[in-house]
């Protein structure tokens, strides 16, 4: 086992052409949310090739892949997402995205090349495992939680899943290096929406009405002491107000503002105790303006967290010389945390930063990765399979 992660990683490497030209298809062709249909077509068109039996949900773009091992045995999922970002694309490259405002900017092309490349390799080393393994190839990411639906049409089913794992590129390592913690890997994400409501009125007679705007303008002040005034400094959690609108012209005094916002957290009292505070603020200022203040929570996605004994079967397979450990867990989301809540599992990072391309920090204009990571994560997916599901 000592060797198993190299013996794969040469023959990943020797995929690199297949991984390049795959993610560079992708890339050029990004999907947003849920309608990533065309993304799915390419993989279902090399899972075809490689002979790879699959199923499309009803109504989705989300692909299950299943591979069958040697014998009976345990079920382990490995997830790819494939969505893309909102975002045109800067990079003068040959493979740059030829849809307006629409760029793989976080990385999710690689992701989904290396889950097919995995798949190609899982289905010639099926006699070394029992078992069976899934590919999750999953939309919507970045927006509407992509993983609850395909939770909710039964991806964990029949068979039933025992485990899970996935990836995602990391600039903060060096290429080929890969990274990972135990415990919480990502914060919840707590979508929450507020409404400052006054009276509209001639600008030129405010007296005569109720200023909206005036009364938002405290509230975004006082909101920003909820973290800093009501969580312990040994607690962690982030408030941040993404949008304000309000207004309709110059000369009318408005009758209603309204943000959104985000908290992040990892621990539920933290959230709602935040979330307490948020509401008071809101109302409590807006009425000391003569205003009304509202809020709106809507839960997004849970914490990530990593089990003990999947970090640990991961660190051991791939080896503790190529594993960074993160120092502390990313206040970012990841909608994996639904599959994570439900089976034990282990995501983890992929250094993607080579000297000549330096920082590309995700959802950026600019963002693109070094290609021969790839291989890396191929290798890391093939040994954690052999390691969980192995008849070696």
């Amino acid at each position: 086992m000592d060797n198993l992660f190299y013996s794969i990683l040469d023959m990943a490497l020797a995929e690199q052409p297949l991984l390049t030209q795959l993610r560079r298809e992708i890339h050029m062709r990004p999907g947003l949310g849920g309608d990533t249909f065309e993304t799915a077509a390419t993989v279902a068109r090399r899972l075809d090739a490689f002979g790879v039996e699959y199923r499309h949900i009803e109504n989705s773009s989300a692909i299950i892949a299943t591979i069958h091992g040697a014998g009976p045995g345990g079920c382990l999922a490995l997830r790819a997402d494939m969505d893309g970002l909102p975002i045109t694309e800067q990079n003068d490259v040959p493979y740059k995205s030829v849809y307006e405002g629409k760029m793989h900017a976080c990385g999710h092309d690689a992701h989904t090349a290396i889950l097919a490349v995995t798949a190609k390799l899982l289905k010639q080393m099926s006699h070394r495992f029992n078992g069976c393994v899934k590919l999750f190839f999953q939309p919507a990411e970045e927006s509407g939680g992509g993983a609850l639906p395909m939770i909710e049409a039964g991806a964990l089913d029949d068979p039933a899943v025992d485990y899970a794992a996935a990836l995602h590129v990391d600039h903060t390592f060096e290429t080929g290096r890969l990274a990972v913690k135990h415990g919480p890997v990502h914060a919840a994400s707590t979508e929450i929406n507020i409404k400052i409501t006054g009276k509209r009125t001639h600008g030129a007679h405010p007296e005569s009405g109720v200023d909206s705007i005036l009364a938002a303008a405290h509230v975004v002040t006082a909101l920003q002491s909820v973290v800093s005034r009501s969580i312990s400094a040994h607690d962690n959690a982030v408030f941040s107000i993404g949008t304000i609108n309000g207004g309709e012209a110059s000369n009318i005094i408005a009758p209603d503002v309204n943000m959104k916002c985000t908290l992040r957290s990892f621990d539920s009292k933290i959230k709602e105790t935040c979330i307490g505070r948020i509401g008071q603020i809101c109302r409590d200022i807006a009425a000391a303006f003569g205003a009304a203040g509202e809020i709106e929570v809507h839960e997004s996605y849970p914490v990530c967290v990593n089990d003990r004994q999947m970090v640990d079967h991961f660190t051991a397979v791939v080896g503790s010389q190529n594993i960074n450990v993160y120092d502390k867990p990313s206040m970012g989301s990841e909608d994996f945390a639904f599959f994570a809540g439900r089976v034990p599992s282990v995501y983890y990072g992929l250094g993607c930063r080579s000297e000549d391309m330096g920082m590309r920090h995700g959802h950026t204009p600019d963002f693109d990765i070094d290609e021969g990571c790839m291989p890396y994560g191929v290798a890391a997916h093939c040994a954690l399979t052999l390691r969980m599901l192995g008849t070696e």
